[in-house]
């Protein structure tokens, strides 16, 4: 028989990895790399906090004089989580509402001048300096041996500029008891 795991409760989380983030942009894909805050309110009820950049390689399927820019499209979002307070794996779900940058993105002249034509329209600005954004996600926290680390595997869609879904993978820490 197993040894029986003492589990503490926490009173926050903070984590850092990265993953996958697409919009309906077309086939446009991102690395996403995000940081996470998680602070406990209640029983099962949590604020949640998130950082995070998609970063992606620009290519151009008429023109290789285009490959090679990167585009980024930093975002932060705040919200709220029910997650299962106690437990070695905890199922969540979170709601976040908040907002991506989308600053002009003047891609000629990062790509040393290379004439912009019809398929670049995608990557020339967003629709204003900020996008508001929303996203519903949904995993688990694991933590290892009841221990301070947590490993976060969490997917979820959303819309912001578009269509969006994203994973991720993350790893962090617990704090306060």
């Amino acid at each position: 028989m197993a040894a029986a795991v003492e589990m503490q409760p926490d009173r926050a989380r903070v984590l850092l990895g990265g993953g996958w983030l697409t919009t309906g942009l077309g086939d446009f894909q991102h690395g996403d790399i995000r940081f996470a805050f998680d602070i406990k309110i209640a029983g099962p009820l949590h604020v949640v906090v998130d950082i995070n950049t998609g970063a992606a390689p620009i290519s151009h399927s008429g023109n290789a004089d285009w490959d090679g820019g990167i585009s980024w499209l930093p975002g932060f979002g705040a919200g709220i989580a029910i997650r299962k307070p106690l437990g070695l794996v905890q199922p969540f779900f979170s709601i976040t509402g908040g907002i991506w940058s989308t600053p002009e993105f003047d891609v000629e002249a990062s790509l040393g001048g290379v004439p912009l034509d019809e398929g670049a329209s995608k990557f020339e600005r967003g629709s204003g300096p900020v996008t508001p954004r929303l996203f519903a996600d949904g995993g688990i926290d694991v933590i290892p041996a009841g221990g301070q680390a947590v490993i976060r595997v969490t997917g979820g869609v959303g819309y912001g500029l578009s269509f969006q879904a994203r994973a991720s993978l993350l790893v962090g820490v617990r704090f306060g008891r």
